[in-house]
């Protein structure tokens, strides 16, 4: 698998770098790599949470609404299109485009 190719790098230097910092705590990072599943799954559900909310709210929403679900990257605030349709928006972020396939997965668990 690529992903598991790309990951084990990186969760090695963080069992590295858990272990130095926290040479007496040998449970820190089992308990690390859950935070970071369970952050996964937060992000999984804000997402569906924000296709929702655009498709509730009826013709622009509210500034701070469109602040708070900002395109993280692009910045792109989240407004009805020309006709005023929520439905019709291409969102930012799907539920298609969220991986939860390894979400509850703690991998390299020693």
């Amino acid at each position: 698998m690529k992903v598991d190719k790309l990951q084990e790098p990186l969760l090695e230097a963080l069992k590295i770098y858990i272990r130095k910092r926290r040479p007496n705590k040998p449970h820190m990072f089992p308990k690390i790599l859950m935070k970071i599943t369970d952050l996964r799954s937060i992000s999984a559900k804000g997402a569906e949470r924000v296709i929702t909310l655009k498709m509730e709210i009826p013709g622009s929403m509210p500034p701070l609404i469109q602040e708070m679900l900002e395109n993280s990257e692009g910045h792109e605030p989240l407004t009805p299109t020309s006709n005023g349709n929520p439905a019709e928006h291409s969102p930012s972020i799907s539920p298609s485009s969220v991986d939860n396939s390894s979400v509850s997965q703690s991998p390299m668990v020693q």
